[in-house]
Order: structure tokens, then C-alpha cells, then sequence
């Protein structure tokens, strides 16, 4: 299942990416048209909840081990660093190019602050988003 554009990326990545997805409201009709809601991040519960029927959906159905599960949400939100990072990089080539009315730049700018921040969470919890339940 591939949550973002249809290319083939790495699994984490694609789960990880559509989480952060979660955060960004792309409704927002004012300057710069998105707003990021960082506590819309998916808890631990979500993410489990989640990784389980990915997994079981991606082999037919056979229950994944405590193990599978926690492995998968480890590397999800691992990719979340590299996602902001790839984000961040769109963000600033479609400043440059871009005729659609959005906060390219200012886009890139968040994602490379949200990719610091995930960064610095990861490297000291294993976790990128909040605890809370």
C-alpha cells in the first residue's frame, strides 16, 4: 500500500508519512493555505492499532507477532525524520516554480523545523510524536 503518490517507497516511510499527514490540515483557507496540529499525531495506541492490520492485510490475514508490530512503529517513526527532510526539499523547489496559490517557503521552512524537532524526540524517546494516549 503506498499512501503517497504511487511511487514505491520504502514501508516505514510510507506508514511514518501518512502519520505526519495526520497533523496537517491543508484546508486552511488563510496565507500560508495549511496549518500543522501536532497533537493530531497519532498515539502509540493508533500506531499499533495501525501497523497491526497493515500487516495482517499485507499477509493475508496471519496475525503479526508483538514484535512485528513494535519494530514497524519503531521504523515508522524513524522515517517520519526523513519525510519531513523530503518535504522540506519539495517545499523549497516549488517556491521557485510552483504558479498554485500555497506557502511553498514557508512549507519548507516548518518541515525543516518539525524535521529538527523529530529528530531530537527520536534520538531520545524512539518516538517522534506525544505519549499521551
Amino acid at each position: 500500500i503506498d499512501f503517497e503518490y504511487g511511487w514505491y517507497d520504502h514501508v516505514a516511510m510510507d506508514i511514518g508519512n501518512h502519520w505526519l499527514e495526520w497533523t496537517v490540515n491543508y484546508d486552511f483557507e488563510g496565507y500560508p493555505y495549511y496549518e500543522v496540529r501536532h497533537d493530531d499525531f497519532p498515539t502509540d495506541a493508533q500506531q499499533r492499532l495501525f501497523v497491526k492490520a497493515y500487516l495482517s492485510a499485507a499477509t493475508g490475514g496471519v496475525e503479526p507477532t508483538e514484535h512485528e508490530i513494535t519494530e514497524l512503529v519503531t521504523e515508522a517513526n524513524m522515517f517520519t525524520i526523513a519525510a519531513h527532510f523530503m518535504w522540506a526539499c519539495w517545499g523549497l523547489m516549488q517556491a521557485g516554480k510552483s504558479e498554485i496559490e500555497f506557502g511553498h517557503a514557508q512549507y519548507a521552512t516548518d518541515r525543516m523545523e518539525m524535521y529538527a524537532e523529530c529528530k531530537r524526540r527520536f534520538l531520545a524517546t524512539g518516538r517522534v510524536g506525544n505519549e499521551t494516549e
